[in-house]
């Protein structure tokens, strides 16, 4: 125990000394090294395409990473007083474990929030497909102004990225470019077709049949949220049994890692 008790003073006295020279910045070590581990996290939460999940979701790197911190944090100080009594101080691995995974808990969290919007705005689509062609029966109406029309009737959060999108077609007048745009982040092939067909025949006057070939299409879309909602429910089971194995192991497990534990320190000397 004494070995294990000098390798941690001597790690904890050459991050003081290598991090000394910030004092004359008038930040301490902690400081300095708390603001470092910040900046990667959020360097790392806004590269490889999660810049741009962000920017859908209107919300930052910070605010996700806040959030993972707090579940993290919980979680870890509920795993550590849960097995404190059998473990001991060997417990505080757990919280450890839990700091750790803040990063990959946010993450997730980002790609989580995005595909939940991604899957929001395609299931919005049946119901602009279903009334724009009502609305293009009427003579001399465009297709502009019947999606004017029909952005009341759709549902978050289509209704809101399709108000802001005619409004920038109203202001730069580059109708092609602010719907493929749309289409290019929601990445979905019934997305792109619809902002295709909107862009192609945006100040024009068209017959109702244009969307007719996407009704089936609709169809599968409906298919599929129906088929989530059910695999939804399913995985609720699957993980309510998980955490019920996983329990039993930590228990069935707690004797063995208590051996473990003694022999590793007996053999530096505890």
């Amino acid at each position: 125990m004494s070995i294990i008790l000098f390798i941690f003073i001597s790690i904890a006295l050459l991050i003081f000394f290598s991090t000394s020279s910030a004092e004359m910045l008038g930040l301490s070590a902690a400081e300095v090294t708390i603001d470092n581990i910040r900046f990667k996290a959020i360097q790392q939460l806004n590269s490889q395409g999660r810049a741009a999940k962000l920017k859908n979701l209107n919300k930052d790197a910070v605010e996700f990473l806040k959030k993972s911190l707090l579940v993290c944090i919980g979680g870890g100080l509920l795993l550590t007083l849960l097995m404190l009594q059998p473990l001991g101080i060997y417990s505080a691995v757990f919280f450890l474990i839990a700091l750790a995974c803040v990063v990959i808990v946010a993450e997730a969290s980002i790609n989580h929030e995005y595909k939940k919007w991604q899957s929001d705005m395609v299931l919005g689509l049946p119901a602009l497909v279903d009334f724009l062609p009502a609305f293009l029966e009427t003579p001399s109406i465009t297709t502009r102004e019947a999606l004017r029309n029909v952005i009341p009737f759709l549902s978050e959060p289509l209704r809101g990225e399709m108000e802001r999108c005619v409004s920038a077609i109203e202001r730069t007048g580059k109708a092609a470019q602010e719907l493929l745009g749309l289409s290019s982040r929601v990445r979905d092939p019934v997305m792109e077709a619809v902002c295709t067909r909107l862009a192609t025949t945006w100040d024009t006057t068209i017959t109702p049949n244009l969307f007719q070939d996407l009704r089936e299409e609709m169809v599968i879309v409906q298919e599929m949220a129906i088929a989530k909602s059910i695999s939804k429910k399913k995985g609720l089971f699957v993980l309510v049994a998980l955490v019920g194995i996983t329990g039993l192991g930590i228990l069935a497990g707690i004797p063995v890692f208590i051996n473990i534990f003694k022999s590793a320190s007996a053999g530096f000397g505890g």
